[in-house]
C-alpha cells in the first residue's frame, strides 16, 4: 500500500506558522507594553521584528510587520519605524492589502504630524481616507478626516480644519461612536473659539459632552472639556463663570498626578481670572 506523506507535511508547515505567528504576537504584546523597561521592550520588538522575515507567506508577513511598525511608532523608535513602515508600505502594494495600505498611510501621517510636518502628515492622512472610503469603512474614513483637522489647526488654517471635521461628524454619527464625536466637537469648539466665535464654540462643547456623557468611561476627557469651556468663558470675560469651572477641574481626585499637564494649565487659567475678579488671596 502506498501513502503520502504531503498531508503531514502541510500539517506540520502550518503548525510551524502558527507558532511563528504566536511568538510574533507576544513579542509585540511585551514591546508595546508600557510597563516593561524600555530596553526590553525594545529588545521584544527586535525578536518580532527577525521573526517576520523567517515568514514565508508575503500577505501574513505584512500583517505582521504592520503590527511591528505601529510598536517602533509608539516606542518611539523613528529609524526602525521609517525602516518598517517602509518595508510594509511595498508588501501592502504588492499583495495588494488595502487594509493594511491604509494603516500604513495613518502610521506615517501620525509620525509627520508628532513631528509637525504638515504637508507630509495631510498627504498620508488623505492617502489613507482615500483608502477606507473605498472599502466603505466610514469609522476610519471619518478618523482620517478629523487627522488632516488637527494638522489643518496646526498652521492655523481654522477654516479648512472645521470643514474636515464637520466632514468627519457627518460620517460618525450615524455610527453613534460617542467617543470620536465627541473628539470632533470638542475640536470644532477650540477652532470656533480661536475664530473668536464664543458663543458657537460653547455650543460645540456643550454638545461635545452630551456625547461624552453617554460613554461608560470618560478616560478623564471630561475634564479637559470643563476646562476649554472655562477658557472660552474667560475670553469672553466672563471670569466668575471661568473660575466655576478650572474649580471643578481641579477638584478632580488624582488629577495633580494623572494628569499634570492639564492640572498646570487649569490652575494657571484659575489665577489668571481671579486676578481679573480682583481675588488677590491666592494668586
Amino acid at each position: 500500500m502506498l501513502s503520502s506523506c504531503k498531508k503531514d507535511t502541510v500539517k506540520i508547515n502550518q503548525d510551524i506558522s502558527n507558532a511563528q505567528l504566536d511568538s510574533i504576537s507576544l513579542w509585540v504584546a511585551a514591546a508595546k507594553n508600557e510597563g516593561n523597561e524600555l530596553v526590553d521592550r525594545k529588545l521584544n520588538i527586535e525578536k518580532a521584528y527577525s521573526a517576520t522575515k523567517a515568514l514565508g507567506n508575503d500577505s501574513i508577513r505584512t500583517k505582521q510587520l504592520s503590527q511591528v511598525s505601529l510598536t517602533y511608532l509608539k516606542l518611539p523608535d523613528s529609524l526602525m519605524f521609517r525602516k518598517v513602515n517602509s518595508e510594509t508600505l511595498q508588501l501592502a502594494r504588492k499583495t495588494n492589502d488595502s487594509v493594511t495600505l491604509a494603516e500604513t498611510h495613518w502610521d506615517l501621517g501620525t509620525f509627520f504630524r508628532n513631528r509637525a510636518i504638515a504637508d507630509s502628515a495631510y498627504h498620508h492622512f488623505v492617502e489613507a481616507q482615500k483608502i477606507y472610503s473605498a472599502l466603505q469603512n466610514q469609522d476610519y474614513a471619518g478618523r482620517m478626516w478629523y487627522n488632516m483637522a488637527l494638522v489643518q489647526f496646526n498652521i492655523k488654517d481654522y477654516t479648512g480644519s472645521e470643514i474636515n471635521t464637520v466632514k468627519a461628524i457627518g460620517l460618525l454619527k450615524p455610527l453613534e461612536n460617542n467617543l470620536e464625536i465627541y473628539r470632533n466637537y470638542n475640536h470644532v469648539g477650540n477652532i470656533t473659539r480661536n475664530l473668536k466665535e464664543y458663543d458657537r464654540a460653547l455650543q460645540y462643547f456643550n454638545v461635545a459632552l452630551e456625547h461624552l456623557n453617554k460613554l461608560d468611561e470618560t478616560q478623564g476627557l471630561e475634564q479637559e472639556l470643563l476646562n476649554n469651556i472655562g477658557f472660552t468663558y474667560q475670553k469672553q470675560d466672563q471670569h466668575q463663570k471661568a473660575v466655576s469651572y478650572f474649580t471643578q477641574v481641579l477638584k478632580t481626585k488624582g488629577l495633580k498626578r494623572q494628569n499634570t499637564k492639564l492640572y498646570a494649565i487649569s490652575l494657571d487659567n484659575l489665577a489668571s481670572s481671579q486676578l481679573k475678579l480682583d481675588d488677590t488671596l491666592n494668586i
